[in-house]
């Protein structure tokens, strides 16, 4: 009977040993992955980080890019009725005015309407602008998601 106690405790310690290595092996794994998923964090946090701070950035070009395009349309506004003022001086002194007259009035009113059509490019451009950045905002917001 000493035998067969003997051989069941070498028995039982063999498999003792065995649960022992896979059990250390199981730790091993579970260490590697809990350090792959820290690392797969930290990259994660780093590129919310970068996306924030471009979100940031396309804000502040958003917030620029209205000022600008609301100055240009007032600008458009304000040459408009320059010119439309212009048009009907020039329209009731025309009868009474000598041919140098009237071409420098023509050269007023021709002025005026490149300055409007100046400023209608300008708020256009702005207006571009405007929906570009908000396009890109867009963008940059349904990659974070």
């Amino acid at each position: 009977m000493r035998i067969d106690a003997a051989a069941a405790k070498r028995k039982a310690a063999d498999e003792a040993k065995t649960a022992l290595t896979q059990a250390q092996q199981n730790e091993q794994q579970a260490q590697t992955q809990a350090e792959a998923a820290a690392q797969k964090l930290t990259q994660a946090e780093a590129q919310k980080k970068s996306a924030d701070d471009a979100l940031a950035g396309v804000n502040s070009q958003v917030a620029a890019a209205t000022t600008t395009y609301e100055a240009a349309e007032k600008a458009a506004q304000e040459a408009l009725a320059a010119a439309v003022n212009a048009k009907a001086e020039a329209d009731k002194a025309r009868p009474g005015i000598l041919a140098n007259d009237e071409k420098a009035a023509n050269a007023n009113l021709a002025e005026a309407t490149k300055r409007i059509e100046s400023l209608g490019n300008l708020a256009k451009t702005a207006i571009s602008l405007k929906a570009e950045i908000f396009w890109c905002s867009g963008s940059l917001m349904s990659r974070e998601s």
